[in-house]
């Protein structure tokens, strides 16, 4: 099922809201960066890394609680208590042992008050920004204002050049979904075309405007960059296999994998030594830690820089905030009452 078409990226309803309330923000974090900024090059960029970084520690207080949930957990799976019903189970396959002890841990969990779907819980907010995010960066004249009037002023330029009609058909005809009309008389038509154009499409462009005028549309399209682009990697483009858009992908795998690996490293501290007493949930681990990284390069690749930039500042941010967590955040199982717990003596 196509969500969005070549020219307008409209995204569905569920997700209209998200898209509408990131953009806002993203237009005011804008604002603030270009106005301390003594250049309008790199702007968008430092705009998606304060985002991020305000974004995340809004969520600090839920991450503090899903770690704290996910610590209770490791804790528990490595307690006397569930050693003594994964013995009590130990080689029993049918369904009803599996029901049985199905219940007994959940009840085990109740009692020391672990939520197993807490610790999920700050990756599924990250996901509605994400894809909210995506649509921002697809559309983005329409959400910064500075961005936007850019374009209005790129849109208005081309208007002025005789016939300027048959070479923005010419090259953006292909783009224009079925059933849709752009009224190249209306400059909002005009810039929601030319918003799809890339490198390619802009040359062939002032390959067929008179030469008269290169100077002009070519003094605003480098303008257009300086602002849309971080470390010379376009953040509205989708990013691809060539240089330098590769490193959006590249840096994604590596600072996922160290996020994960960082957690799973916790997750071992916290069993204290002992030899997990879940090997699936084990091999699990083992999956999610190498696995997630790949599919999350896979995912940022096509997609536009600036979604890439602000995924892999987020875990730049949760590799920080794991160990901060893992040097301070210090967490008991709980017993009978929520703000009492015990710590285990060896004798």
């Amino acid at each position: 099922m196509i969500l969005l078409n070549t020219i307008s990226r409209e995204p569905m309803l569920i997700i209209r809201p998200f898209t509408w309330f990131f953009g806002h923000i993203l237009n005011f974090i804008f604002m603030f960066v270009n106005f301390i900024s003594p250049t309008e090059a790199n702007t968008l960029g430092f705009a998606i890394i304060l985002m991020t970084i305000v974004s995340r520690t809004l969520l600090l207080p839920l991450a503090i609680k899903g770690q704290k949930s996910t610590s209770r957990m490791q804790k528990l799976m490595a307690s006397p208590e569930m050693e003594k019903i994964n013995k009590k189970y130990e080689g029993k396959n049918d369904n009803d042992s599996k029901r049985a002890k199905h219940l007994e841990t959940t009840e085990l969990q109740k009692k020391h008050g672990v939520n197993m779907l807490a610790g999920c819980l700050p990756m599924f907010i990250q996901m509605p920004i994400f894809i909210g995010l995506f649509y921002v960066m697809n559309q983005i004249y329409q959400f910064v204002d500075f961005i936007g009037g850019i374009y209005n002023q790129l849109a208005t330029a081309i208007m002025q050049i005789p016939g300027y009609f048959t070479p923005l058909y010419n090259v953006g005809y292909s783009m224009i979904p079925n059933n849709m009309e752009i009224n190249t008389n209306n400059v909002n038509d005009v810039a929601r075309l030319i918003n799809r154009f890339r490198a390619d499409d802009w040359a062939r462009f002032l390959e067929e405007i008179p030469a008269t005028y290169h100077y002009q549309i070519q003094n605003i399209l480098d303008r257009k960059d300086g602002v849309e682009r971080f470390a010379t990697i376009s953040l509205v483009e989708g990013t691809s296999l060539s240089w330098p858009s590769i490193l959006i992908p590249l840096m994604a795998v590596i600072f996922t994998f160290l996020s994960s690996y960082l957690m799973n490293k916790h997750q071992k501290a916290l069993r204290a030594g002992r030899a997990d007493s879940n090997p699936q949930a084990a091999m699990q681990q083992k999956i999610m830690m190498f696995g997630m990284p790949l599919f999350m390069g896979f995912i940022t690749l096509g997609m536009p820089g600036g979604v890439g930039l602000y995924w892999v500042v987020g875990n730049i941010y949760q590799i920080f905030q794991q160990l901060a967590f893992n040097k301070f955040l210090r967490v008991d199982l709980k017993v009978d009452k929520p703000d009492k717990g015990f710590r285990a003596r060896r004798t």
